[in-house]
């Protein structure tokens, strides 16, 4: 059979860019996008009620290293200067943070606590390019956090003072034995002079009481909010990760089904031209019918009328990819548009597999068939009831015997009904992806049309429908697409080429 190649019907479309399929994702699930939403901003709200947002109180202690050539404390355990003053306030820090000011904070605050809980609610943080140290008191209230830092802050004061205190008396005690022995030994009474300095200056830091090179800057005060991200923007990032986590659940869910899902879609799996997208209908048994919808009456009656543009005296094959696609339909209301507009038409039905057709029509298939008969086609047809300018041939189910027959008869059957009883044949054929053997109906026909319904039609099973036909090639004029609210989808298609009638299945193109 010849046909002639349409643009971009050989094309093996399907490629999909990552990002080409989240806004068709969303569409098609902005229900599941919506309630993930709500479940991570519901979440947010169980969070923030359930969890206690914790305050934090700073105190500053100074720190004022002693010079590292000043000799007078030397053997005390006072900070000195070391050259890298962050590492100065790193030995500071170590120095506040200790156990035993944990313990008088602990004393301070009551029996409920105790130095490891004052050790879990306070830290110690050096603070980069200052002589301070931070003190950081952490509690479930704002009074309780500024108490943790300034107890603690005071308690290692404390600590020091205690410890400097210590140091500083047995020195004392020690230089002024040593000075009356001097000047015992010294009859003039000039003698001990560098012992009576250093004598004096370390009374004077016991005077003053405390560690020289530690003091408080400044007291805790009580914070006014908690730490951490305000309600309202913690709500906000829920929302927002749930929005993203919605998208993400639909671009899965979405890739995750097989099924073509728009007419977008539809062109990039097989680029066939659109005759019509016609509204589904469901298909009732009994005389033959006109739906009652506009949109399904102008989208078959737009198929009749690019058919007729190729010419009359046609065989036309109505397929579809799987079962359920509306491929029954299509075949019964084409031919009742074709007989509307004055055409006589006979309607072949060959799915063996499953025969519909004429029990759809109100025709009861006798025993029997021309599988086996050499009659002619006048004597195998009926007139459907109330139309007669519609004529049926029937099916019968039968095994593979029945079909291989029928198909070695259909070129004479067409050529003789073509050649003076009717002006159209239109033939329905089972799933081309559930019987390759259509492929030899398709070689035998002028016209294959193919049926395609979004959200039931598997793109696996269009693909493989695509690469049969066009390894055998053959090109369907178009498809009709099932289940669109409206014809106004349809694309606008070019005239299509005037071709000469045809006989025996075989196309001539001039």
């Amino acid at each position: 059979m010849v046909r002639q190649a349409r643009p971009g019907a050989g094309q093996a479309g399907g490629g999909e860019s990552a990002f080409s399929t989240y806004l068709p994702a969303i569409r098609a699930h902005w229900v599941l996008v919506a309630l993930v939403s709500l479940a991570a901003l519901a979440g947010g709200l169980v969070a923030l009620s359930v969890l206690n947002r914790n305050y934090e109180a700073t105190a500053h202690l100074v720190v004022a290293p002693l010079h590292v050539t000043d000799e007078t404390f030397v053997g005390f355990g006072l900070l000195r200067e070391t050259g890298d003053p962050a590492r100065t306030a790193e030995t500071a820090a170590k120095l506040v943070e200790s156990p035993r000011a944990a313990d008088l904070t602990a004393a301070r605050l009551g029996p409920d606590w105790d130095r490891k809980r004052v050790l879990a609610r306070v830290r110690v943080e050096t603070r980069q390019q200052s002589n301070l140290l931070a003190v950081v008191g952490t509690a479930r209230s704002a009074a309780l956090a500024a108490r943790l830092a300034n107890e603690f802050a005071e308690s290692a004061l404390a600590v020091r003072e205690r410890l400097i205190e210590r140091q500083l008396r047995t020195a004392i005690a020690r230089l002024r034995s040593r000075l009356r022995v001097e000047r015992a030994a010294d009859q003039s009474g000039s003698g001990g002079r560098e012992i009576v300095e250093r004598l004096t200056a370390l009374e004077a830091v016991l005077a003053a009481e405390g560690d020289p090179t530690l003091s408080l800057a400044r007291s805790a005060d009580a914070p006014n909010a908690p730490t951490g991200i305000p309600p309202l923007q913690a709500l906000l990032m829920a929302l927002l990760g749930g929005l993203v986590l919605g998208a993400l659940a639909a671009v899965v869910v979405y890739s995750l089904d097989r099924r073509v899902r728009d007419q977008e879609d539809l062109a990039g799996v097989y680029p066939l031209p659109t005759l019509a997208a016609v509204p589904r209908q469901s298909a009732s048994a009994g005389p033959p019918s006109w739906p009652s919808d506009p949109g399904s009456l102008n989208g078959y009656h737009t198929v009749r009328a690019q058919l007729q543009q190729l010419g009359s005296k046609r065989a036309i094959l109505i397929t579809s990819a799987s079962a359920g696609d509306g491929r029954t339909t299509t075949a019964t209301r084409l031919a009742l548009a074709m007989v509307e507009a004055g055409q006589r038409v006979l309607l072949v039905d060959l799915d063996l597999r499953k025969p519909e057709l004429g029990e759809r029509l109100g025709i009861r298939a006798e025993p029997g068939s021309p599988v086996d008969a050499e009659s002619p086609v006048t004597s195998l047809v009926v007139e459907a009831p109330d139309t007669p300018s519609l004529l049926v041939l029937p099916a019968v189910e039968g095994g593979r015997a029945a079909f291989d027959a029928l198909t070695r008869r259909l070129p004479d059957l067409l050529s003789e009904a073509l050649d003076g009883l009717v002006d159209y044949v239109i033939i329905d054929t089972p799933p081309l992806a559930e019987g390759s053997d259509v492929l030899r109906l398709a070689g035998q026909v002028d016209d294959v049309v193919m049926v395609v319904r979004p959200g039931h039609t598997e793109r696996g099973s269009l693909r493989a429908v695509r690469d049969l036909l066009e390894r055998s090639e053959v090109f369907p004029v178009g498809m009709v697409v099932i289940g669109q609210a409206s014809p106004a989808d349809m694309a606008v298609l070019p005239p299509f080429p005037r071709r000469a009638p045809s006989r025996g299945g075989r196309t001539v193109t001039p």
